[in-house]
């Protein structure tokens, strides 16, 4: 199956994967064959792109790491904490730092948020993210999730918390702390609920008053979160430093980090979760089409990050990340950019787990989108070969 923009989609192509809306619910199950009807009610509903049967990739199957069902519930659940303080949302978001933050802390407030049925019902989505990852076998990230623009905030918050979880089992946390990363990464962006949506979802860069107004959002999730008895202790603290830098050039309180894997009890240092939660939380973000911009190439993502071990991410934990993340995941689509078969198209078949960036593909058409006889290539053994990410 090849994965296409659904700008690029015509009559009569059929559906790899099932397609699903923001709350999880099937709007196309996989073999639909595509009308105008259907191609317009994606684009409608803001679906970034789907999975189509092409009759030479159909039996490369992204890996899935969590299921739909479990990514759909996750998205409901988030959708109602945030739509339950809607209206206290409304109240405040105009107003100070200082009053926003009396507000919440405030213990009507406090009480209002400690007895949300909604937040102990995310608790068992958590549990379920951290119970498929811990029994999967595969410990290697595959390609992000396809996004609708109309619910990106949920969708990537479920996405970091996935990839947090798996890179936290990679490291070797245990269950118990598997479901205290998750909760946090889940939940971390929560203060962005008080932030204005023209800021939020401004597609051009923000003024320096814009953007003050942004970094409010981890206190503000720090603040709200904090009493929530199934948060725990530790969630709170993930949306409080999950911009903090190693170097302490973050925000909100500009803490350093340490660099390692250890979980630190040194006060002003950057914990472990928060470090976790910052590296998913950027290559998500990057790496997926959001409502203000197209997404990077993945292969740009992952050399941009590495640029920054030590000093905004922590070293270690970028480290971790980078060798279970392919630059090319298995069931994207890349072009030959060197070498035989330059400017021919393909589909990753599989991922080398000993080099994340030299895949097996297979070649099935010209950058004209002339279709030609399959052709089979490890980049292991085709040293000359260069390939970049391309989206049809």
């Amino acid at each position: 199956m090849i994965r296409m923009s659904v700008g690029s989609l015509n009559t009569g192509m059929v559906i790899a994967k099932a397609v699903h809306d923001s709350n999880g619910k099937v709007l196309l199950n996989r073999d639909v064959v595509l009308n105008a009807k259907f191609i317009k009610g994606l684009k409608d509903r803001e679906i970034a792109g789907v999975y189509i049967l092409d009759g030479v990739t159909d039996d490369i199957i992204p890996p899935e790491n969590v299921s739909e069902v479990v990514r759909g519930s996750t998205i409901k659940k988030m959708s109602a904490i945030f739509n339950s303080i809607k209206d206290i949302n409304v109240e405040v978001k105009t107003q100070s730092k200082k009053a926003v933050a009396d507000i919440i802390s405030s213990g009507q407030y406090q009480e209002a948020i400690a007895n949300n049925p909604s937040f102990s019902k995310i608790t068992n989505s958590v549990t379920n993210i951290v119970h498929e990852i811990i029994n999967n076998p595969s410990v290697v990230l595959g390609m992000n999730s396809l996004k609708s623009y109309s619910n990106y905030t949920f969708q990537h918050a479920t996405e970091v918390a996935i990839t947090a979880v798996m890179i936290g089992k990679k490291i070797g946390l245990s269950s118990k702390r598997l479901q205290e990363l998750g909760m946090g990464s889940l939940m971390m962006d929560i203060g962005n609920i008080f932030i204005p949506k023209e800021i939020i979802s401004k597609p051009g860069k923000l003024t320096s008053d814009e953007y003050e107004k942004v970094k409010e959002h981890p206190l503000i999730g720090y603040e709200i979160l904090k009493g929530v008895h199934s948060m725990g202790v530790l969630a709170p603290h993930v949306a409080l430093q999950h911009h903090e830098k190693q170097n302490g050039s973050g925000y909100p309180r500009g803490i350093k980090g340490n660099n390692s894997l250890l979980i630190s009890d040194e006060p002003k240092t950057i914990h472990l979760y928060a470090s976790i939660a910052a590296v998913a939380d950027v290559y998500d973000a990057l790496s997926s089409d959001t409502p203000y911009r197209k997404a990077f190439p993945r292969e740009k993502v992952i050399n941009m990050m590495r640029k920054f071990g030590g000093t905004n991410f922590n070293k270690e934990v970028l480290k971790t990340f980078l060798s279970m993340t392919p630059v090319f995941p298995e069931g994207s689509t890349v072009k030959v950019t060197m070498g035989r078969y330059k400017n021919y198209i393909g589909v990753v078949t599989s991922v080398n787990k000993d080099d994340l960036a030299r895949p097996e593909i297979r070649l099935f058409m010209t950058t004209k989108r002339n279709v030609i006889a399959p052709v089979n290539l490890n980049l292991k053994e085709e040293k000359l070969i260069k390939i970049e990410s391309v989206l049809l």
